[in-house]
């Protein structure tokens, strides 16, 4: 066999291995590729059972409170009113009362985020304190647009259908135009309008349309802080 032929087959030998090696190479890293995927969406389900878990911890620190001050108990639960002239109680009902719902916000915005989210604990919690404060009740609705993004998934767990839910965005509407506030008043119109073109049961739906809404901008500071609160609850969880 001459020598340029044998040089020939090394060649040709080397290639093929060089092809073998970059076959296993390719196969090694689709392996990885996988592998790496895998890790990611573990970490990624862990990151929003954390989220949940933690959401649950900042729905229930509420109930610490009413442990540690039992006399505030029935102005949340039991549909009780604060004694005329006492301001003090008065101002401490609601104060607890607009932590509250900052904190029902935040919980709306997170179980939107996240599908994963138990939302029929989240409303009935809600929904429970809702129709039992006069207070809370009060408070969402005099400062309604204070919510731009979870209001009306506020406004909806208060009320009993969506019938009742239009009849309070129709009082709503009649006190921001006897107020001369138009641009509440037009916002109302189309949440209206949002409320009659859903389902009955279309509860998150509201926020979605809030959130996507926010994205713009339009949104007032203190749903803002409840949205931001959610977003880095969200990244923080799947940070970790």
């Amino acid at each position: 066999m001459s020598e340029s032929v044998i040089v020939s087959l090394v060649g040709l030998a080397g290639s093929v291995l060089l092809a073998i090696v970059a076959l296993l190479s390719l196969s090694t890293s689709r392996q990885l590729l996988q592998l790496v995927s895998r890790q990611l969406e573990i970490a990624e389900n862990q990151a929003e059972m954390k989220l949940i878990r933690n959401a649950f911890i900042e729905m229930s620190q509420f109930m610490q409170i009413f442990v540690d001050k039992p006399h505030l108990r029935p102005y949340f639960y039991d549909c009780a009113e604060t004694p005329t002239g006492d301001e003090r109680l008065d101002n401490e009902v609601a104060s607890l009362s607009e932590w509250i719902l900052t904190n029902f916000a935040t919980a709306i915005s997170q179980a939107v985020m996240v599908p994963e989210y138990p939302i029929g604990a989240l409303k009935e919690t809600i929904q429970f304190h809702l129709r039992n404060s006069p207070q809370m009740q009060r408070h969402l609705e005099e400062r309604f647009e204070s919510f731009p993004v979870t209001g009306l998934t506020l406004l909806r767990w208060r009320s009993n259908s969506k019938a009742d839910l239009l009849a309070r965005l129709d009082r709503l509407l009649d006190a921001a135009q006897a107020k001369g506030r138009s641009d509440e008043a037009a916002r109302i119109r189309s949440l209206k309008l949002l409320v009659e073109a859903s389902p009955e049961d279309a509860d998150l739906i509201y926020t979605a349309q809030g959130l996507a809404a926010s994205r713009a901008g339009a949104i007032s500071p203190r749903d803002n802080g409840a949205v931001k609160s959610a977003k880095a609850a969200n990244h923080n969880s799947r940070r970790r």
